[in-house]
């Protein structure tokens, strides 16, 4: 059985991507989507995300 939560980290994991790529993000915005995943994830899955 596929575990349920794969799906949801590799899409935040591909969301956190996007935003570190984007010129026109500023770092603010990008340091509130990190907060978000810590408050939202678990401490594991929450560091897995930004690799």
């Amino acid at each position: 059985m596929r575990n349920a939560f794969a799906c949801p980290i590799r899409l935040v994991r591909g969301l956190y991507q996007r935003f570190r790529i984007e010129p026109r993000s500023v770092p603010a915005a990008l340091t509130a989507f990190e907060n978000g995943v810590r408050q939202n994830f678990s401490a594991a899955d929450a560091a897995d995300i930004p690799r």
